[in-house]
């Protein structure tokens, strides 16, 4: 079992940018240090791995309770499934390491460090598919659809999208953002063939 550090924000926070910009395999502990400014003997104590681990349940936690959070102010209904939506796509720009980090494992990177999406799914993934949402359409895929939200979003915070001007947009655009959150709300509807209020 590994054991658990208290990790100070500080040193997470600069571990989970140059893990999502450089990926695990080629971040060092003195790298750490260095944007963390801590000393890197107390990095060792702790262990790379460790800290990556943390960088990832900390992400977790905070997508956990945004999600949370916007449950409880809804019903079980279509409108439930569209303010976590709305929930996620807000943790993910405010948290853009997140797609990174995992797009970094799917090109080969911290083979060695045992991370699994199905043994321990998403937050959001898991919201949606262990629900009982009423009013949802039976043939509706709500595991699908969750996958098209997460790779729409995780997408466009890094890659953005080109708009009709032939601008590249991305989330420091309020417009790009408004277009895309509309749409993606717009494709539950259709594949639920839900009455749009508008």
């Amino acid at each position: 079992m590994t054991a658990s550090y208290d990790i100070d924000d500080d040193i997470l926070d600069a571990a989970g940018k140059l893990f999502s910009q450089l990926g695990y395999d080629s971040t060092t502990l003195k790298m750490i240090s260095e944007v963390a400014r801590v000393e890197t003997t107390l990095l060792e104590e702790i262990g790379r791995e460790q800290i990556y681990r943390q960088v990832f349940a900390r992400l977790r936690d905070i997508e956990t309770a945004r999600i949370d959070a916007a449950l409880s102010e809804s019903t079980h209904g279509v409108e439930g499934i569209h303010r976590v939506i709305d929930a996620f796509f807000d943790f993910i720009v405010d948290h853009p390491q997140l797609p990174a980090l995992w797009s970094h494992r799917g090109l080969g990177d911290a083979t060695d460090v045992h991370l699994s999406l199905a043994e321990d799914p998403p937050p959001f993934i898991d919201v949606l598919t262990s629900t009982p949402w009423e009013g949802v359409a039976p043939d509706l895929d709500l595991r699908l659809l969750a996958w098209i939200v997460i790779w729409s979003i995780g997408t466009f915070v890094h890659n953005g999208f080109m708009d009709e001007d032939g601008r590249q947009v991305f989330p420091d655009d309020p417009h790009a953002v408004r277009r895309l959150r509309e749409q993606l709300h717009k494709i539950l509807d259709a594949l639920n063939r839900t009455e749009s209020a508008g």
